[in-house]
């Protein structure tokens, strides 16, 4: 296991951070545009809880989500709908082509930079779009060994992401702002 992914179990494992992880509100001004894209198979990178499996799944039959660690969590089963979590390190997925999109919610900023470009690579190799949420602010904890971290690695803005991400896959990408400068969706590759 990394290191980032120790990390990660030992903040879900930490009653204090119970609510860590949790997707829903982060996701929840880019459900339209997904939506609205005919998908069929959808790969979220650092799920978490899963919350957004679950609200992509309402228009999208299979979403699989991967996390560094997954909290546990109520898991429903939807007869209609293919929904899993799996564990496993995002910044080496063993990615299959076939992918409608990947998206990923407040986790990019949370990974070293040096495993950013092979990880962009290795998506636009697998899929034509992908849907990015980013933070560009700190985002300090406690651990429960007592050590004070913070967990985004890389706090950059919208223009540094675009370049970033267009540098590494090719792919053109659209900022979309939100109501705080601190967070934005970038949307790239070929969304309709």
């Amino acid at each position: 296991m990394n290191d980032l992914a120790a990390l990660y179990v030992s903040i879900y494992r930490d009653p204090a951070h119970a609510t860590y992880g949790r997707g829903l509100t982060r996701c929840a001004e880019f459900l339209p545009r997904i939506w609205s894209a005919n998908l069929e198979w959808v790969l979220s990178l650092g799920c978490g809880h899963g919350d957004e499996l679950v609200a992509i799944s309402g228009r999208v039959p299979h979403c699989v989500g991967v996390d560094f660690a997954l909290p546990p969590c109520v898991w429903y089963d939807f007869p209609d709908r293919s929904l899993t979590r799996v564990q496993g390190d995002i910044t080496e997925p063993d990615l299959l082509p076939g992918w409608d999109a990947v998206v990923s919610f407040d986790v990019f900023e949370h990974l070293r930079e040096a495993d950013l470009d092979p990880l962009l690579r290795n998506i636009a190799s697998v899929t034509p779009r992908a849907c990015l949420v980013v933070a560009n602010m700190p985002d300090p904890h406690r651990l429960p060994d007592g050590r004070a971290v913070d967990l985004h690695l890389i706090q950059q803005p919208p223009a540094w992401w675009q370049e970033r991400i267009a540098s590494a896959t090719g792919w053109r990408v659209e900022v979309q702002a939100l109501g705080y400068p601190q967070r934005f969706g970038l949307w790239c590759g070929a969304w309709p």
